[in-house]
């Protein structure tokens, strides 16, 4: 049911009336819509996890047709946060994963409440203090739903036990709080603390209140390691532990408190995200320069099409004909050159700066804000522009941030058709020439290019410039 309503709203004939910005936010509106109490009761199995991470990606990447398109960014660059170099659109294993754990939350600390007890007879849950999370017990007499709640919260994810790692205890009376395993002074665990000790200890899974007793009017401790047998670290790590423990003890009026990862504004679905992220986004990204012009890019006042557009130059995403080949789209080296020119292969670099057909453009574009194509030239090696990262380097030390963000403007719409694939695209360059319209949708303009720009080139020579591209035809006719 939750993978054919995912279907239906993303249906292809939406997508293919959409920018990729449009389809960034139908992919969030749609996740956050989705029948919130099945992946907040259930775990969803695998193979519907991949069902619809191949939905999301074959609607973001593809054009409506059916047909298997070119995903261009990895899913889990696309599914970072956009400060940090993605699109933010929600990975839907983790969505499922910190929806139910609140339901583990709940049973640690709402154990009196009437829908704990019924849920505990329904389900034959026998969780009954924070023991039962870390000593992983069979689950073979458990039901399918409690399974599903221990699994999300008992178990690692990513190589982190995310939950348990997430709680630390307030010491009250101490009858729920392991000892060894909880995190309950400081923020690691004495079992991660002190693993030597651990490994010789008598009871690893002792609670607090059995790890003492009650001498006179204080409290002694014995943990369960004699420390008569203990030589050189192990000794040591003895005198540690023992040094830490000297001034703590059990406070039998109050009870036992949890506090959720170090008590950032208490346990909440939002948080446990946080939690959740923190310990498994990785950043694919790259340098600190491309994350930096990432972040100036989102902040930029441009149309949200057009900082896609960046994203995926910034990412080396684009699809020019050099990559194209290097994904066995194109075969021969001589099917990667620019056909264009005909002279290098065609990548960013060179179609945004080398190109002898397009350079035209350049000087007309850059003379808008103010400058000089020639002598931003005359101070480059042309040779050391080799990738996408090289061209927006040349761009930030040479350009202010307000006139980069609006030249990403006028590259859009030059690349959709550089970068439409299309043979008539190159055959009407040489013969009729190029009409290209670009709105006045950024600033920092002057005279004619606040209204917009139509320019008309054929071959190397830049026929006409006016308000519009038919306007353009018209000046060249008088030419």
């Amino acid at each position: 049911m939750m993978i054919a309503k995912l279907k239906k709203r993303l249906s292809g004939w939406r997508g293919k009336h959409l920018s990729l910005g449009g389809k960034v936010t139908l992919l969030n509106s749609v996740i956050n819509n989705l029948p919130i109490f099945l992946l907040s009761f259930f775990k969803a199995p695998k193979c519907v996890l991949e069902d619809i991470i191949k939905i999301q990606r074959n609607f973001l990447w593809g054009d409506g047709g059916g047909s298997r398109k070119i995903c261009w960014v990895s899913w889990d660059k696309i599914c970072l946060r956009t400060e940090e170099g993605g699109l933010g659109v929600k990975n839907v294993e983790w969505f499922n994963l910190y929806l139910m754990s609140k339901w583990g939350w709940r049973f640690l600390n709402d154990k009196h409440a009437i829908w704990f007890k019924l849920l505990q007879f329904r389900y034959g849950s026998r969780l009954q203090s924070l023991c039962d999370v870390v000593s992983k017990p069979a689950l073979s007499n458990y039901s399918l739903w409690w399974r599903d709640i221990w699994l999300v919260c008992g178990t690692p994810f990513g190589g982190h036990d995310w939950f348990c790692d997430s709680i630390s205890c307030k010491l009250g009376r101490g009858n729920s709080i392991l000892f060894w395993k909880h995190c309950w002074l400081g923020n690691i665990s004495f079992k991660l603390l002190f693993p030597r000790l651990f490994e010789v200890c008598s009871f690893p899974n002792a609670l607090v209140i059995n790890c003492g007793f009650w001498e006179n009017v204080g409290w002694s401790w014995k943990v369960g390691v004699d420390s008569t047998l203990l030589v050189g670290e192990l000794l040591e790590d003895w005198k540690e532990l023992i040094e830490i423990l000297k001034d703590v003890k059990p406070c039998m009026n109050e009870v036992d408190k949890l506090i959720w990862w170090r008590d950032v504004g208490g346990f909440s679905v939002r948080n446990a995200f946080k939690r959740l992220y923190t310990l498994n986004a990785v950043n694919h990204i790259g340098s600190d320069f491309r994350l930096c012009e990432l972040k100036r890019l989102w902040k930029a006042t441009i149309p949200c099409k057009v900082k896609l557009f960046g994203w995926r130059w910034i990412l080396g995403a684009l699809p020019t004909r050099k990559e194209l080949w290097h994904r066995g789209v194109i075969f021969g080296v001589e099917g990667s050159f620019c056909p264009l020119c005909e002279l290098e292969e065609e990548f960013v670099g060179h179609l945004f700066l080398k190109c002898c057909k397009v350079k035209t453009i350049w000087k007309e574009v850059f003379s808008w804000f103010g400058v000089n194509f020639d002598d931003l030239l005359e101070n480059l090696d042309i040779d050391t522009i080799v990738s996408e990262e090289d061209v927006l380097l040349f761009l930030s030390n040479s350009l202010d941030g307000r006139v980069k963000s609006s030249l990403f403007a006028f590259i859009w719409s030059l690349a959709r058709g550089c970068l439409s694939r299309q043979e008539k695209f190159y055959h009407a360059f040489q013969t009729r020439g190029l009409s290209l319209q670009v709105r006045g949708l950024v600033g920092g303009l002057s005279g004619i290019a606040k209204r917009g720009i139509g320019f008309l080139v054929k071959g190397d020579i830049l026929f006409g410039i006016a308000g519009s591209s038919l306007k353009a035809h018209r000046v060249r006719a008088l030419w």
